[in-house]
């Protein structure tokens, strides 16, 4: 189980494709799938993810979503449900559900093999900002065989790492919960210059959550909203 797709759920589009298309240069085009059109945007590594319009008369908040790539729904589903989580929606193709702590994401039955992102708007990692980091290490760990190994992140504190077979799939870290009041997982979007896309940031209505922070043996990366209130992440690698 590793995080294959994203897609932003965003009340108007238009702004959204506006502010990433700026920020970080990315390509948009849309795809037909039987009745509908879906939005899609890829940058020199190839296709990223998509942008979903968010109905008018729901009062969800702009957000993004990460797809997991999963073997079985009917299996994955039960786990799921066994490990306290929530199922949000299921068919035969997908199922997007919701940890203990509220993180939302999407499980869909694909195979893809890892590959190393090299472009600014790709998707490079995925952290989950959680207000209890026990229960949420021991849903993931039984619902996608995932290990989690504590690291020393200093000066930052101690760092969770999501692995399977040695191999980086996430991370997470422990939030207090004035500042979210449910577990979130939170998209790090790499970027060639930290200091212009935070620049670009703040000149497409976005919002810098936090100042530049260093992480150590990688690089440096920063928080922020984007102009419809989606949360996300800045990192410029060493």
């Amino acid at each position: 189980m590793n995080f294959i797709w994203h897609d932003i759920f965003t009340p108007d589009i238009q702004a959204s494709q506006q502010f990433y298309g700026s920020v970080f240069d990315l390509q948009f085009k849309t795809q037909q799938y039987k009745e509908s059109k879906y939005l899609t945007f890829s940058n020199r590594d190839g296709s990223q993810g998509g942008l979903s319009e968010i109905p008018a008369e729901t009062d969800l908040p702009a957000h993004w979503l990460g797809y997991l790539s999963i073997s079985e729904i009917e299996i994955f589903t039960e786990k799921v449900n066994n490990n306290r989580g929530s199922i949000i929606n299921a068919t035969d193709n997908y199922v997007i559900f919701s940890s203990p702590g509220g993180a939302l994401a999407k499980g869909i039955a694909a195979s893809v093999e890892s590959s190393t992102p090299q472009s600014s708007g790709s998707i490079v990692w995925n952290e989950l900002l959680s207000i209890n980091t026990k229960d949420a290490s021991e849903f993931f760990s039984a619902i996608g065989n995932w290990d989690s190994v504590r690291i020393d992140m200093w000066p930052s504190g101690t760092y969770c790492l999501f692995q399977k077979k040695g191999l980086n799939l996430a991370g997470m870290q422990l939030i207090n919960p004035k500042w979210i009041h449910k577990d979130t997982w939170l998209p790090y979007f790499l970027t060639e210059s930290i200091m212009t896309s935070r620049k670009q940031i703040v000149q497409q209505g976005g919002e810098l959550i936090t100042d530049i922070l260093h992480l150590p043996r990688f690089g440096q990366y920063c928080v922020a909203l984007d102009n419809v209130g989606a949360l996300f992440a800045l990192v410029e690698r060493q």
